[in-house]
C-alpha cells in the first residue's frame, strides 16, 4: 500500500500493519493526543501535525528499519547505525514528512519506559504516556502547550488507564527523580499562563486550571525517595535534565 497522503490516515495504517505482522507500533506525541481527543476539541486546541512520532518494543527493533523500508519511506542512514538501538528516523519522499521511533524508552529532556506500556488494543499510547511527552519539555512552544490543554480538558486524573491520565504511573516515576518532578511542575505553571491567554471558554478554562492543581498537589503528595530530597537540595544550580538536539532531516538519505 502507498504511503498515505493524510497523516492521521497513514499513522493508522502503519498501527495496522504492524500489528498484522507481530510488529507493536503505537502512535505517541502531539498527533497521538490530537487522534484520542478529535471528539472534544475547541477550535483554539486543534492543530496540524507536520510528523509521526511512534513508540515500539525493544524486541522488535531488528524487524523495524526493513518494515519501513518496505513500506516505501528512506531512512536518516547515520543517525539510524548510531543510535539504532532506542530511535530511528525515516523520511516520507511523498509528503516531506518525518517518523521518529522511539524504542523502548522515551529519551529527550527526560526519559520514561515505553516497552511494558504500550497498548495491545489501541493504536495511541495511554494519556499518562502521552502527558509524560509533553510535559517532559523544558522549552515549550505553542504547539506543544495546545497538545498538552487538549489532554487534560478530556482526560481528568485518575487511576486507571482508560479514559484516565492515570497518576500512579507519574507519580512513580518522579517520586525517585526530582528533575523531572521539577520539570514537570514547571510545565503545568506555563501552562496555566498559557490558557488564560487563548480562546477557551470560562468552563474550559476552570476544567484545565483544576487539572493543573490536581496533578501538581498530586506530584507534591507522592512520598520521595532520599536520592530526590538530596537532589532537591541542590534544585537548579546544577542542571537537572537532559540537552536535546534537533535532528535535522537529510532528505538524500537512502
Amino acid at each position: 500500500m502507498p504511503i498515505e497522503k493524510d497523516i492521521t490516515r497513514e499513522a493508522l495504517a502503519i498501527v495496522s500493519k504492524g500489528d498484522q505482522i507481530g510488529l507493536r507500533l503505537r502512535i505517541m506525541g502531539g498527533l497521538g493526543i490530537q487522534i484520542i481527543c478529535q471528539k472534544y476539541l475547541p477550535e483554539s486546541l486543534r492543530r496540524t501535525c507536520k510528523d509521526i512520532d511512534l513508540a515500539a518494543r525493544k524486541s522488535d527493533q531488528p524487524k523495524l528499519i526493513n518494515f519501513f523500508l518496505d513500506r516505501g519511506y528512506s531512512q536518516e542512514r547515520e543517525f539510524n547505525l548510531l543510535n539504532g538501538d532506542r530511535r530511528l528516523i525515516f523520511n516520507d519522499p511523498l509528503n516531506g514528512r518525518q517518523i521518529d521511533v522511539f524504542i523502548h524508552q522515551f529519551s529527550m529532556c527526560h526519559q520514561f519506559p515505553l516497552t511494558e506500556r504500550l497498548p495491545e488494543d489501541q493504536p495511541v499510547l495511554f494519556p499518562a504516556e502521552l502527558f509524560l511527552g509533553k510535559a517532559q519539555i523544558i522549552q515549550h512552544n505553542e504547539k506543544d502547550l495546545i497538545d498538552l490543554a487538549a489532554l487534560l480538558l478530556n482526560y481528568p486524573l485518575g487511576t486507571s488507564d482508560r479514559g484516565e491520565i492515570n497518576q500512579e504511573v507519574i507519580g512513580e516515576l518522579v517520586r525517585k527523580d526530582w528533575g523531572f518532578y521539577h520539570t514537570i511542575q514547571r510545565s503545568l505553571s506555563v501552562l496555566s499562563d498559557f490558557i488564560r491567554q487563548i480562546s477557551l471558554t470560562s468552563d474550559e478554562q476552570a476544567r484545565i486550571l483544576n487539572q493543573t492543581g490536581r496533578i501538581g498537589a498530586y506530584l507534591e503528595s507522592v512520598p520521595k525517595t532520599n536520592a530526590w530530597k538530596a537532589r532537591a537540595f541542590i534544585g537548579e544550580r546544577v542542571r537537572w535534565y537532559q540537552d536535546v538536539e534537533e535532528v535535522q532531516i537529510d532528505e538524500s538519505c537512502e
